[in-house]
């Protein structure tokens, strides 16, 4: 059950609850659009603007008076997306992953400049030397971060400390983004999954292994209505409501 701290008194309730199981950390999304944070504080994930860990919710008190739409959780860093728009991350900032220009952690929720002037929709954030997507409601996905494996999309293996755009991707509608160990997804609004990284375990659902430096097709998979990833294994529900995976199956988690 999920100890709500404060959250009752104020008169708001949960609405989305993230973590990072890699990292013990936990973001709570409210119906007032608040967001609240609890775990490990290391690098200054949880937003406090201090490396204390939590043991109970706590307010994301820079992000009050902006009422936040999405939340996400990856390897010691945290991410919101704003009604208007607007994106902000926190944590540690290695190979770039906050999207503010440098490596520097952040103990604060910081805006990411570059994509102001965008209407960001969705973000995710990955775990390990991780990457972060974003897409906007126009369908355009910015990758940045680690670039190992090709997992931003541009091909090669070259990082990126701001926000970029995936060209590959431009023009199909993407509506969300995911990220796994590694591996980066993307799933359009006609339902088509795009996958693109490294590609052992058969993480990315090509049939090989592997690696995949643009964003790839998956053939002959039917249209998906919602893809959920773990570290090296992926699911989707498909819109005529059959549930398939692929990937690492070592503890049966493809069911």
């Amino acid at each position: 059950e999920l100890d709500t701290g404060g959250m009752v008194e104020r008169g708001s309730r949960p609405c989305l609850v993230v973590n990072c199981p890699e990292d013990r950390h936990w973001l709570c999304l409210t119906d007032a659009g608040e967001v609240w944070s609890w775990g490990q504080g290391e690098g200054g994930r949880l937003g406090h603007g201090e490396q204390t860990s939590c043991d109970r919710p706590r307010l994301v008190s820079a992000l009050v008076g902006r009422r936040v739409t999405r939340v996400a959780a990856g390897s010691s860093y945290s991410a919101a997306v704003t009604s208007e728009g607007e994106l902000w991350t926190w944590g540690r900032g290695h190979y770039g992953r906050l999207g503010q220009g440098s490596t520097e952690d952040c103990s604060l929720p910081g805006l990411v400049a570059a994509l102001l002037g965008q209407r960001v929709v969705d973000v995710a954030l990955g775990t390990g030397d991780a990457q972060s997507l974003a897409v906007t409601d126009t369908g355009v996905v910015y990758s940045w971060g680690d670039g190992d494996y090709g997992k931003l999309g541009r091909g090669g293996s070259e990082g990126s400390k701001v926000p970029r755009l995936v060209e590959r991707l431009s023009g199909l509608g993407v509506v969300s983004v995911h990220c796994a160990a590694q591996a980066s997804f993307a799933v359009t609004k006609s339902g088509q999954l795009y996958s693109w990284g490294k590609g052992d375990n058969h993480r990315l659902g090509h049939g090989t292994e592997e690696h995949v430096r643009f964003p790839r097709l998956l053939e002959g998979l039917p249209p998906v209505s919602l893809l959920a990833v773990g570290r090296t294994h992926a699911t989707v529900l498909t819109t005529e409501g059959r549930l398939l995976g692929w990937g690492h199956n070592d503890q049966a988690q493809l069911g």
